[in-house]
C-alpha cells in the first residue's frame, strides 16, 4: 500500500509539466530538472540515521549549471507523531545552497524549478524499499 501512494505522489507531481520540462536524471537521492527558465538545477539530499526513525536530513542544491535558475526544496515528514511540511528553501539566480532538517521520518522532498512564467515544475522523491515512509504519510 505504502508503493502504491508514493507512486501516486510521484505521477500527481508530474502532472503538472509543461513544455520545456525535463527530468534530467533521476536516482533514490537526487533529481537533475530543467524548464524553459533553466537549462539544469540539481538536487540531492544526505541522511544520517536509520530506516524508520527520526534522522538528520541535508538538502543540497547546485544550480551553477544555469546562472538564471531559481529553486526551491522542502521535506514533508513525521515529527512528534505529526506530519509537518518545512519551509520552502529557494535559491536564486543559480546561487548553490543547503539547508538542514533535523529529527523527522521523512514521506517526501519536494524540488522544484521555476519556470518563464513564475511556476514551478516539481518532482518528489520518497524512500524506497526498507527506508519506506512512516504511515502517517500522506
Amino acid at each position: 500500500m505504502l508503493a502504491v501512494a508514493a507512486f501516486t505522489l510521484t505521477i500527481s507531481a508530474e502532472a503538472h509539466a509543461a513544455p520545456g520540462d525535463q527530468v534530467r536524471a533521476r536516482g533514490t537521492n537526487a533529481l537533475e530538472l530543467a524548464t524553459d527558465a533553466c537549462r539544469a538545477a540539481n538536487f540531492r539530499f544526505t541522511v544520517e540515521g536509520n530506516p524508520g526513525t527520526p534522522n538528520n536530513y541535508s538538502l543540497l542544491i547546485d544550480s551553477v549549471i544555469d546562472p538564471s535558475c531559481v529553486t526551491r526544496t522542502r521535506l514533508t515528514g513525521v515529527r512528534d507523531g505529526r506530519v509537518v511540511a518545512t519551509p520552502y528553501y529557494v535559491t536564486n539566480s543559480g546561487e548553490p545552497g543547503a539547508t538542514r532538517v533535523e529529527n523527522i521520518e521523512r514521506c517526501s522532498i519536494e524540488f522544484g524549478v521555476q519556470r518563464r512564467d513564475g511556476s514551478y515544475f516539481t518532482q518528489l522523491l520518497t524512500p524506497e524499499g526498507a527506508a519506506s515512509a512512516p504511515p502517517q504519510c500522506p
